[in-house]
């Protein structure tokens, strides 16, 4: 397999204020660009591993949706067809793959994608509350749908014949009967990064809830 050199970029993953000087991979002699941030398969990662780029992403796209919400709201389209389009338009964006990012998000960045549904939810009612709107169109918060989809991807996760399944640790043996036995021991963390990622975030959060 040849690589392109203008379509191959170095990304460096570093959290040191002051970067490391390394010298710059080349193909061919012509060294590689070194960038900050890239996307892969539709999730924009950083140097520092911060999700402040693809929130702003996925949020600045979404915006953009919402003009079509607008356009319809105003040519009298029922609000169950408007809550239809954002759920399948314009949601899904805010969705894709959280699994990988939701357990590190800051409350910032949770509350700058929530802004986007009650954004939308004041189209469609604009005289109600965001807790009122959410109860008339019978959704949940983003916040409350990304641990839901957390939970689900956990819960399969746990069957032994799951690609994941090996990332788990090994199982406690009990030798008393517990009222809320744990399945499996806690990561030993030394960094919030880790500790916040998907699996050992979801064995302290889920763990004692059986699959």
């Amino acid at each position: 397999m040849r690589l392109n050199a203008k379509k191959t970029k170095e990304f460096r993953v570093s959290f040191l204020q002051s970067e490391p000087e390394f010298d710059h991979l080349t193909i061919n002699g012509s060294p590689l660009e070194v960038v900050d941030s890239f996307k892969l398969l539709g999730i924009t990662l950083s140097s520092d591993l911060s999700w402040n780029i693809h929130v702003s992403n996925i949020s600045a796209k979404a915006s953009k949706r919402l003009y079509a919400l607008r356009i319809l709201k105003r040519h009298g389209v029922p609000v169950k067809n408007l809550i239809s389009i954002f759920c399948s338009f314009i949601r899904p964006v805010l969705e894709y793959a959280c699994q990988v990012w939701h357990s590190s998000l800051p409350l910032m960045l949770s509350d700058q994608i929530e802004h986007i549904q009650k954004r939308a939810l004041k189209i469609v009612f604009p005289h109600h509350s965001y807790a009122e709107a959410l109860d008339k169109a019978k959704l949940k918060t983003l916040q409350e749908r990304r641990e839901i989809q957390c939970l689900s991807l956990y819960q399969s996760i746990l069957k032994d014949d799951n690609k994941l399944n090996n990332l788990l640790p090994s199982p406690i043996t009990h030798k008393y009967s517990l009222r809320n036995p744990r399945k499996y021991p806690l990561f030993k963390c030394r960094t919030e990064r880790f500790r916040n990622s998907f699996i050992p975030y979801c064995v302290a959060k889920w763990d004692s809830l059986g699959s």
